[in-house]
């Protein structure tokens, strides 16, 4: 009986490692405050956007439930390492920085700081003008990268990206710098307060990110990425979140 039970349990275990299981449960950690791709919506109390239904497609592919852990950006690595969720999706920035540290899927999408402006004040065209300026960002975000590879000299930081905005508006600073599609929807839904000022200051792929050393799992969510490209449910999901978004 003994080694039947030793037989089984490593039977079960194989199941769970191929994702044969359907019990299993992927968790995900998502700072759910950056729309279009995470953010609650009001009418259901649930999380939506482009990542999330992204990871659900990608979950369903997999044969696995998906949850989804709210965690907001300043602990949200800590807990992945600490195990508290299997995989970040939230619009995260792939950097060689994070590779060390992490496993990245191939990039699911493509986006770059741009600079947003006050749309009453026509001074602020590209980088050259941020110099001596109050310039927000958001910490721990690639958006204090873009700041430090321009050589600003007034970065001013902010814990959420609700609060970098409305310090523009307020006029408390001059410009700020976000992701490009974020930004835009801003720009879109406040147009009267906000507008975008040149061009992209920075190229940068999204990708998930889980533990070091989770390669089987990394390479299970690429295979995933990959058929929802082939069958139509990637380009299905952009044109329903990005592609109304004009930056």
């Amino acid at each position: 009986m003994t080694q039947w039970i030793r037989c089984l349990t490593v039977f079960l275990a194989a199941l769970l490692i191929t994702g044969v299981v359907s019990a299993e449960t992927l968790k995900v950690g998502s700072d759910i405050t950056f729309p279009p791709f995470e953010y609650i919506d009001p009418s259901t109390g649930e999380p939506t956007g482009f990542d999330i239904e992204l990871i659900k497609a990608i979950g369903a592919t997999m044969n696995v439930d998906v949850e989804i852990v709210h965690s907001p950006w300043d602990n949200i690595f800590n807990r992945l390492f600490d195990g508290e969720f299997d995989v970040i999706v939230s619009a995260l920035s792939i950097t060689e920085a994070r590779a060390e540290v992490m496993e990245l899927s191939e990039p699911y999408f493509v986006t770059g700081q741009v600079i947003v402006a006050r749309a009453d004040d026509p001074s602020i065209r590209g980088p050259e003008d941020l110099i001596g300026k109050k310039v927000a960002v958001r910490s721990g975000t690639t958006s204090v990268d873009a700041a430090v590879a321009l050589a600003l000299d007034r970065i001013v930081y902010f814990d959420e990206w609700s609060d970098v905005f409305t310090a523009l508006e307020s006029g408390e600073v001059d410009a700020a710098l976000s992701d490009e599609i974020f930004a835009a929807s801003e720009v879109q839904r406040r147009p009267d307060q906000f507008r975008l000022a040149g061009d992209r200051v920075t190229a940068e792929p999204y990708g998930i990110a889980a533990r070091k050393g989770e390669t089987e799992l990394i390479q299970r969510i690429n295979e995933a990425l990959a058929a929802l490209r082939a069958d139509g449910t990637y380009q299905a999901l952009y044109e329903k979140w990005i592609g109304a978004i004009e930056p």
